[in-house]
This record gives C-alpha cells, structure tokens and sequence, in this order.
C-alpha cells in the first residue's frame, strides 16, 4: 500500500513537472501575500507543523501564472517545515527585494541544511539526498521550482551549511521583462 501511494505521488509529480511549459493559463497580476497565507493556514494546520512559525515581509504584486508561483511557495516553505533538525521548532522567513529588473525572494529556514557538494545536484529530477523513510517525496519538488521560474524569465539558487539551514533564492522577472511563457 505503501508502495501504491509513492507510485501515485510519483506519477502526478512527474505530470506536474511535464506540464509546467505547457501550461495555458492565462498570465494575471496577482497579490502573492494571499498565497502565502492559504500555504501558511495549510501547514500550520497539519500536526506535526503545529509549532512552526512561517513569517514573511509586506509583498509585491505579481504578474504571471499564479498557479505555478503558488507552487514554488509551497514547495520551498513546506521543504523548509519538512527537513528539520529534531526537536527544533520549525521556522521559515519568505523576504524580498527589488532590483530594476527583478523581484528576489529568499525562503529561508533552520532546518538541517545541505551539504556544499549536493547544492546543484537538488534541483535535477529524480535526485534525493535521503531515504524515504526519513523524509516522504518524490524528488521533483525543486525541479518543477526551477521550470516555473526559468518560465518567469527568473533563476533560483540554494545557499546553506549542514545544522543550519537553508537560504533558497529565486528571482522572478518583472513583467515587462519577461518573455512570452507560451512559446
């Protein structure tokens, strides 16, 4: 059963990467704050969240596939709640900043860290740095983050140290900089 339920979460994962350049819906300014309290309710309703803390700075707007921008929050805040140092609180901080070209935005986390020689290796498909049985996925999760920005004209990047934590960063363009998602 076990087994059954890896497989389905493998199965919709490896759709979700294959359709993230075949996406068709329509680009829209959007407010990311919302989504970043719809994935802080979510998972600090789950138990074994419940004493996390998920904090962000005010927010910019937007524009873009809101579906896929949702995702990468997610998946990089709920990484952050998921790969934690034991009986440490979780705690994960979404910053931004703002160049003449960008937006830069930073989850950062306490959790466990990553090792210098697997910074690169994390966001190719298929790649785990631990077993199942420590830590549940699938290994795409950063994968797809890296399609959804590279389609937001943006990069993303890992900067951390083992027992300390981890700095995601990814930059998303600003509309008028980025390209036509749908070519």
């Amino acid at each position: 059963t076990e087994n059954a339920a890896h497989a389905q979460n493998l199965i919709a994962d490896i759709l979700s990467y294959s359709s993230v350049d075949h996406d068709t819906q329509s680009l829209e300014t959007f407010e990311i704050t919302p989504l970043l309290d719809t994935i802080k309710q979510n998972a600090l309703g789950n138990a074994s969240h419940s004493s996390a803390e998920i904090t962000y700075d005010p927010m910019p707007s937007l524009h873009g596939n809101r579906t896929q921008i949702f995702q990468v929050f997610q998946n990089l805040i709920t990484n952050g709640l998921k790969y934690q140092v034991a009986n440490v609180p979780a705690k994960v901080h979404v910053s931004v900043t703002e160049t003449a070209t960008h937006y830069q935005f930073c989850v950062e986390d306490n959790g466990i860290g990553i090792d210098e020689k697997h910074l690169q290796k994390i966001f190719e498909v298929f790649q785990r740095l631990h077993r199942r049985d420590q830590y549940s996925g699938t290994g795409i999760g950063l994968s797809i983050c890296k399609k959804v920005v590279k389609r937001h004209g943006g990069t993303i990047w890992v900067e951390s140290e083992p027992q300390k934590g981890s700095r995601f960063i990814f930059t998303i363009a600003k509309p008028h900089l980025q390209g036509d998602p749908h070519e």
